[in-house]
């Protein structure tokens, strides 16, 4: 492996402060406010309560280097275990460097869990009350990291107003639904709208695992289940978009798989190529295989995935975007550069710089050296 390439993480979290609604939401809504809760129901540790939500523990979205067998009791820590850097920008940017680190794509942690709101109003309020915070929190170092906004579906026009407030924030990027409802799935022509403002603003929308409107199911609380089952929200959303025509309309709307890893790729596009050939008869038209559609417009996160570093051709390693995850619980910091040394041993230059910060530096505007 040659000498050390600058680093970007194409996914990164910040851990909320328990504030960031309480102080920014309007008075009307209350008790519904969004806020942190120490000792909620009697259990100990901090806890995000917010309607729809289950309570979690604030803890369980810093646990980076913290050894398995040790989680589930820091799952039931408060802010004390919470890592500084994940709402401090001075402490973020060492906890960087200590990885090897230039720059980030900075998702939320706590916000991630405002998908679940059903009131629409509601929720586009608490999106944008966070989005206010997050300009704040990377305005102080904008060469190394990237805010990605929250963007509320429920109202499209709402979406498209808080798209476009975003963009004047500077933030470079919108997270919306890994999975749309149901009864409004992304081939919807409702959406064509916001589709059209976010590839007319070229910002990538994003993906991120465990923020579907529809509730990720089957794992009857167990966690290993859930965790190997959070990738089918973006491949039904992908499917979505493509055999309902979406990509084919907005060839320059920009989509991102977050956190959903990168091996199951090759496999989905035979088979969406498949899907295509055999029952194409009964989708949108497309000028292109459907796999074409998610090389030329669909970017993916991933860590820790040889398999799919090792098949990287098959997308195209231009599409593919290394993410340390700081500070989740599935995070390689402080041990990224171990990491990617053992995944990428046999990568050529070239490719390794792209996919560990190239790839990343261009999508979302960041100027890293190297």
């Amino acid at each position: 492996m040659p000498g050390p390439v600058p680093l970007v993480s194409a996914d990164s979290h910040v851990v909320e402060p328990g504030d960031v609604w309480t102080r920014r939401m309007a008075r009307r809504w209350g008790e519904r406010i969004p806020r942190v809760v120490v000792g909620y129901q009697g259990k100990a540790g901090a806890f995000f309560v917010c309607e729809d939500v289950p309570p979690f523990g604030i803890a369980a979205f810093s646990a980076a280097d913290v050894a398995p067998e040790d989680l589930p009791a820091h799952f039931e820590s408060g802010y004390e275990r919470v890592r500084p850097g994940g709402y401090d920008t001075t402490a973020r940017l060492h906890d960087q460097e200590r990885d090897g680190v230039v720059a980030e794509v900075v998702y939320p942690s706590l916000a991630l869990q405002l998908f679940r709101i059903r009131d629409a109003a509601f929720q586009a309020d608490a999106m944008r009350a966070y989005n206010d915070w997050l300009a704040e929190f990377v305005a102080a170092a904008p060469e190394r990291l990237a805010g990605v906004a929250l963007v509320p579906l429920g109202d499209v026009a709402v979406g498209v107003a808080e798209l476009a407030r975003a963009r004047g924030l500077g933030l470079r990027g919108a997270l919306i639904w890994s999975s749309a409802p149901d009864e409004r799935p992304y081939f919807d022509p409702a959406y064509e709208p916001f589709w059209a403002a976010a590839a007319a603003a070229r910002l990538p929308l994003s993906l991120h695992l465990g923020t579907g409107a529809v509730p990720l199911t089957g794992g009857g609380g167990n966690m290993a289940i859930l965790y190997m089952l959070t990738h089918l929200a973006v491949q039904r959303s992908l499917a979505q978009m493509i055999f309902g025509g979406v990509l084919d309309r907005h060839p320059d709307l920009r989509i991102v798989s977050v956190e959903n890893d990168i091996g199951w790729l090759p496999h989905f596009l035979e088979r969406l190529d498949h899907a295509g050939s055999k029952y194409g008869a009964f989708a949108t038209k497309l000028a292109l295989a459907p796999s074409e559609y998610v090389r030329r417009q669909v970017s993916a996160t991933f860590q820790q995935d040889r398999i799919g570093v090792r098949l990287r051709e098959v997308m195209g390693p231009s599409a593919l975007l290394w993410a340390s995850d700081y500070p989740h619980s599935d995070s390689t910091w402080p041990h990224s550069r171990d990491v990617i040394a053992r995944d990428f041993a046999d990568v050529p230059a070239d490719d390794l710089a792209r996919m560990t910060c190239r790839n990343a530096a261009a999508l979302y505007g960041l100027d890293v050296p190297g």
